[in-house]
């Protein structure tokens, strides 16, 4: 596994202003790493890419099912877990689904000989 990104390093405040700028399309992401620079902290312009790509797909996702992005900003860790675990459900109905048609396939093929 590769090492932690230097954004998820910054400050609580600092982070917390970051998302709210990339959610709130304050700032473009060139803006962003000037503002971050001036602050004192050197991002790269690709983990901080990574991280606005991160967070818009997060907002996005949650937006869709009548999330707002403030209510995301302000349960932002519970919903990430919630995601996580609603992402990890599907997998699981995926591949119970796909046992089952496994499962009806070996039953046809036993009755059909």
């Amino acid at each position: 596994m590769g090492r932690r990104s230097s954004v998820y390093k910054l400050p609580k405040s600092i982070k917390t202003e970051l998302d709210q700028r990339i959610i709130e399309n304050y700032d473009s992401q060139l803006a962003l790493k000037r503002w971050l620079d001036k602050k004192g902290f050197n991002i790269s312009k690709s983990a901080l890419g990574r991280y606005c790509q991160k967070v818009d797909f997060e907002t996005k996702r949650f937006r869709s099912v009548g999330i707002s992005p403030k209510t995301y900003l302000k349960y932002k860790k519970q919903l990430e877990r919630l995601g996580y675990l609603l992402t990890l459900n599907f997998l699981a109905e995926n591949e119970i689904r796909q046992l089952k048609e496994i499962d009806e396939i070996k039953k046809s093929i036993l009755e059909g000989s």
